[in-house]
């Protein structure tokens, strides 16, 4: 070939390249048509990773055809992009792959909790809390954890907190049941470990079980699904496999997810009218609790009703396998769905798959009076009705 008259090619020159800002979705055929015009092509492998998608290795049979393609090929107009094709360097990957696990090791190590935090929240003016089940945490976490008891005096509102966020709690200060839904995602992003109401009950060693169980080891955010409603017509309104948010946990802090879920919920908080009378009954689930948690999980991470459990047979999906969990990716993180037998409604110490027991004991509906279940929603535009709406909440 041509090339044979000019002596001996540069040292980096190998039959291996690596292309950079191809179009996303391109093509093996397109790549192959493309780099086959200068000669036999042993492979070529398309990145499809969050990281690596506009990327590719072209492995060609001869040297040669290796060089030309990657001089004629560099800076090509490709659907409005423009080609970078390097000869592959394992010496330089190398150097990349490390330098991304110490960037990945000093993340994780950031994120890292020094102890086990467990918090609860205490909004409002009520005193009468039940306080019999904090003593129970703390024999789960062998008093070793952390227990927040956070009110409007405590450091995550007045230190830590976001300005924006500090903002949206206090806009919502006439529905204390909002501002505790709303404070189990801040401190569970800013803290880490477990975000709990007063009314749960541990039946596990926290945090050891939840970091050796097979099928939790390996999760960095968790949540569990509520009941097994299955149906959209059911009142109150519910989604199809709906979260609950009584038993949050997560094995770091900071967690980038939740970092996106609180700005979601600050944002749904800012568009909501929070004047006396507007936020019903069933209107608290749509602001910040379990009902924008679902859909934010349904539409950013993944499908987990239709994703196969992790264990069982490959059709089973957590309908039909309530004691499995879904590992979903999100970014760096592993987002798991636990199935209703971990945390849901029906969990008890009969049944030995559930690693907390809700009693259920009400203390938030109190702050809503009957005329309250005959609601509007939040945007003005009226919902399913119970009963007569009130004149009070009309407009």
């Amino acid at each position: 070939m041509a090339f044979a008259a000019k002596g001996k090619l540069p040292p980096d020159v190998n039959r291996a390249l690596f292309v950079r800002n191809l179009p996303y979705k391109i093509s093996s055929e397109e790549m192959y048509d493309l780099f086959g015009k200068y000669g036999a092509i042993r492979q070529i492998r398309l990145g499809n990773a969050n990281d690596t998608r506009g990327t590719a290795f072209v492995v060609y049979e001869d040297l040669y055809d290796a060089k030309q393609a990657q001089e004629h090929l560099s800076g090509f107009n490709l659907q409005g992009r423009y080609l970078i094709v390097l000869f592959y360097s394992q010496s330089k990957a190398a150097k990349r792959e490390n330098r991304k696990a110490y960037q990945n090791d000093v993340l994780v190590k950031s994120q890292q909790m020094k102890r086990y935090q467990v918090s609860f929240m205490f909004m409002g003016n009520k005193t009468d809390y039940q306080l019999d089940n904090i003593d129970l945490w703390k024999e789960a976490t062998l008093s070793n954890a952390s227990i927040n008891l956070i009110n409007s005096s405590h450091p995550l509102i007045t230190t830590i907190m976001a300005a924006r966020q500090v903002r949206a709690l206090k806009k919502l200060s006439l529905y204390p049941v909002v501002q505790a839904d709303f404070l189990k995602t801040v401190a569970l992003y800013y803290y880490g470990g477990a975000s709990v109401d007063l009314d749960v009950i541990p039946h596990v060693e926290y945090p050891s079980y939840l970091n050796n169980h097979e099928k939790t080891k390996d999760c960095d955010v968790m949540f569990g699904i509520e009941h097994e409603r299955y149906s959209i017509e059911e009142l109150p309104p519910v989604r199809k496999g709906q979260l609950q948010t009584w038993a949050m946990f997560t094995r770091i802090k900071k967690s980038e997810f939740m970092r996106v879920l609180v700005d979601k919920i600050v944002r749904e908080i800012e568009g909501t009218d929070s004047r006396e009378g507007r936020i019903g009954y069933y209107d608290v689930q749509e602001i910040a609790g379990s009902g924008i948690i679902t859909d934010f999980v349904n539409d950013n991470v993944c499908d987990y009703l239709d994703t196969p459990v992790i264990d069982g047979l490959s059709w089973h999906n957590l309908k039909m396998f309530p004691k499995g969990v879904v590992q979903c990716k999100w970014k760096h993180e592993t987002i798991c769905i636990l199935g209703k037998e971990w945390t849901g409604v029906d969990c008890n110490v009969f049944n030995p798959t559930c690693i907390v027991e809700h009693q259920f004991r009400g203390t938030w509906k109190s702050q809503y009076s009957d005329k309250d279940l005959a609601y509007k929603g939040y945007y003005g535009k009226p919902k399913k009705q119970i009963g007569n709406l009130p004149k009070d909440t009309e407009g």
